[in-house]
């Protein structure tokens, strides 16, 4: 049938809810910047905290944060909007027995919004819109998008777009099993252990469906905890003939992080291959808050269009951009790659450029530098 449209006033719901239906699902600050709202919540025992007169308020019915019946928002047809909500993994009106705890606060729910059942089965969405909202405080993630298996179709046409998501266990935005989606304008804050902020994986397939001519990643605000993956990362990604555009955002560890021990990466793009074309540009890496391993770690990208990097900077980074056949997360690539980094203002690294074939049994590891690239005060390194 047509779409539906569903007002909630403001006020704290206690709820698991199940979109079996298109509908578009607006909160009592819907349109409303998500940030601004989020600077007046109310610090407290529980961490900052919404006024329920004014926001509509999803929180947890239970506190189960392992459990997938307990998830907050299930999207389960194709063009589900939800719009101008707090979705809080927290409620202090519960018994908080078995909470995980996690940046200090108690989560109660496992995970805020995604394409998956009470069982923890996942569903196919097309055309999921997801704005304007605060997703805050849950045991693992803030937005999940993802097909049953890595050889399902590709879904297409969502956009998670001008949310706060922050304080959660595992991964702030993460699309996998080629669903794909525009993420454009979120504050991205990560907690102590987190594994991403913004994270597509396992996407190998390049199989049937509706696959996008192009994905924008652009505007986002990432704050990356200590020994994450990345604040930006994409993962074994393959369809054909599409470009992922990474550009105009802005990736900085928290205070106090370090790199010392080669993890915690700002952008990190690993096993990109196929006809796909992946292009970072005049994106931010490191600019204040504490240092990163590698500010733009690359690996594997065996392209018929070589990636590129250009414009925008890396700064606060043991590496600053670094393009290597032996990652310390996965090993030897068994594959060659080929990267074009052009206009890149490079400072503050111990190393600013790295390219590293070092190990292989054959691949080639190249990169072009090119259009005024600026490495200051560090040096480049080939092996």
């Amino acid at each position: 049938g047509s779409n539906r449209v569903v007002d909630v006033t403001a006020g704290t719901f206690p709820e698991a809810d199940v979109l079996n239906k298109s509908l578009t699902l607006l909160g009592a600050q819907a349109g409303q910047n998500a940030n601004t709202r989020f600077a007046a919540f109310t610090t407290g025992v529980n961490g900052p905290k919404a006024d329920p007169s004014v926001e509509s308020v999803i929180t947890a019915a239970a506190t189960a944060p392992a459990s997938a019946a307990n998830d907050t928002l299930h999207i389960m047809a194709d063009n589900v909007t939800i719009d101008g909500f707090v979705v809080d993994g927290n409620n202090p009106a519960l018994a908080q027995g078995g909470a995980v705890v996690v940046g200090g606060i108690n989560t109660d729910s496992r995970r805020a919004i995604e394409t998956e059942n009470a069982s923890g089965s996942l569903f196919s969405a097309n055309s999921a819109l997801i704005k304007n909202n605060v997703i805050q405080n849950f045991a693992q993630r803030g937005v999940e998008l993802a097909n049953p298996t890595d050889t399902s179709p590709e879904t297409a046409g969502s956009l998670i777009t001008g949310n706060v998501i922050r304080n959660f266990g595992l991964d702030g935005i993460l699309l996998a099993y080629n669903a794909y989606s525009d993420v454009t304008s979120n504050t991205v804050n990560m907690a102590v252990g987190g594994e991403s902020g913004i994270w597509l994986q396992d996407s190998g397939n390049p199989g049937t469906g509706v696959t996008p001519t192009s994905i924008d990643w652009s505007h986002n605000t990432v704050t990356v905890c200590q020994d994450a993956y990345a604040g930006i990362w994409v993962n074994l990604f393959h369809p054909s003939a599409t470009t992922i555009n990474i550009h105009d955002n802005t990736v900085n560890a928290a205070a106090g992080v370090t790199g010392a021990d080669d993890y915690t990466y700002g952008i990190y793009l690993t096993s990109v291959e196929g006809s796909t074309t992946p292009n970072l540009t005049n994106n931010i890496v490191g600019a204040s808050g504490g240092q990163f391993a590698r500010g733009i770690a690359l690996w594997n990208l065996p392209t018929t269009t070589p990636t590129t990097v250009t414009g925008g900077t890396v700064s606060n980074a043991l590496k600053g951009v670094s393009l290597h056949d032996d990652d310390p997360n996965f090993g030897l690539a068994g594959a060659n790659s080929a990267v074009n980094l052009s206009g890149v203002s490079i400072s503050g690294t111990t190393v600013g450029v790295l390219v590293d074939a070092s190990g292989s049994t054959g691949d080639t590891v190249a990169m072009q530098i090119s259009g005024n690239t600026a490495i200051h005060g560090c040096t480049t390194g080939i092996s």
